[in-house]
This record gives C-alpha cells, structure tokens and sequence, in this order.
C-alpha cells in the first residue's frame, strides 16, 4: 500500500486526494456523502 496503485481483495485501488475525490464524476455520483463527510469532520 506505499505505492500510488495497489490491489485489496482482487480489487484495483488508487490512493487520491479529497480534491481529487470531489472533481471526479463516478465518485461523488456515488460516494458524494462520503466525500462530503471526510472533508467536513477530518481536516
């Protein structure tokens, strides 16, 4: 997990910035609370 990619459970994954969470489409479609959670309550 130190590296920018890595697989979890047979699953890609790739680390990313709140900002970067926020401009992308398929996230905020479905994770927008989530999102809207870190950003509020861990600065």
């Amino acid at each position: 997990m130190n590296r920018p990619e890595f697989e979890l459970n047979g699953h890609k994954c790739t680390w990313m910035s709140i900002q970067e969470m926020a401009g992308n489409e398929r996230i905020m479609e479905v994770n927008s609370d989530i999102v809207a959670f870190i950003y509020t309550y861990c600065k």
